[in-house]
């Protein structure tokens, strides 16, 4: 069985004819993705550095990654704070901002130093571990 579709892309519509298997793969893969979201913002590190090759698979596999770097560090906390269910990395957190966070469990400091730049209090008294 053969169908007919068209699919949308960034570039231009492709037209083509889809096996029934290819047609559920593209169905599957453009439903909603319910996996948890992860901030990643852990410079100086890396994920590759704090991961090994299997775990940093797993991650991937099982959680939506955010990525910030650098510049957009802020934007990347900013757009998914809401939603996110851990940070890797020690991003400035002020209240307003962890008030934002609904889902929230855990903050992962990458880099060991505790920053004085997010609201410990405001976290512990919310189970923000």
């Amino acid at each position: 069985m053969q169908c007919s579709i068209k699919i949308l892309c960034d570039c231009c519509w492709l037209i083509g004819e889809l096996s029934p298997r290819v047609l559920f793969f593209w169905k599957v893969s453009t439903m909603s993705d319910t996996r948890p979201i992860v901030i990643s913002v852990p410079e100086p590190r890396s994920l590759e550095l704090i991961f090994s090759a299997d775990n940093e698979a797993k991650l991937r596999r099982d959680y939506r990654i955010f990525e910030g770097q650098g510049p957009t560090v802020s934007k990347t906390v900013a757009g998914h704070i809401g939603e996110a269910s851990f940070i890797i990395g020690q991003p400035d957190l002020p209240r307003h901002i962890l008030q934002q966070a609904k889902k929230l469990k855990a903050i992962f400091n990458v880099e060991t130093n505790f920053l004085d730049n997010m609201d410990y209090e405001y976290c512990f008294s919310h189970g923000i571990h």
